[in-house]
């Protein structure tokens, strides 16, 4: 990122800076749910920041059940957020040439981080 930030051959040009690898939420939801201990359910379409709109009492007894750091739902998670990424009907792949050819070769292990950093929040006690 330095380089894009401080290098003159960098100046004015759009740099596409994701990972690049391939990520798949179907991928997911199994490992999740293997991590929290419950079962795959069906897919049921919905939109998060309606569904979790009025869940504020139910986060609560979460928290107490599982000696959690008291929090709010807006604390958790950010629902408009999470509905635009999970409401995505198509795969998103960006080119990554140019940032490439300024030595940007680096790239992290989408699915692996997801996990490490929900492992993260359930340490912090955010999360059961």
């Amino acid at each position: 990122m330095e380089t894009i930030a401080t290098d003159p051959a960098c100046a004015g040009k759009a740099f596409n800076v994701t990972n690049t690898d391939l990520f798949r939420w179907r991928a997911v939801w199994p490992e999740l749910a293997r991590q929290f201990g419950i079962s795959l359910g069906k897919v049921r379409p919905s939109l998060l920041s309606a569904t979790m709109a009025d869940k504020d009492a139910v986060w609560r007894r979460v928290c107490e059940r599982h000696n959690l750091r008291a929090s709010s739902m807006a604390d958790v998670a950010n629902w408009p957020f999470a509905d635009a990424t999970l409401e995505r009907y198509w795969d998103e792949i960006l080119c990554h040439n140019r940032a490439r050819g300024h030595g940007l070769d680096g790239w992290d292990d989408s699915f692996a981080r997801f996990f490490k950093i929900l492992a993260a929040y359930r340490s912090a006690r955010i999360l059961p």
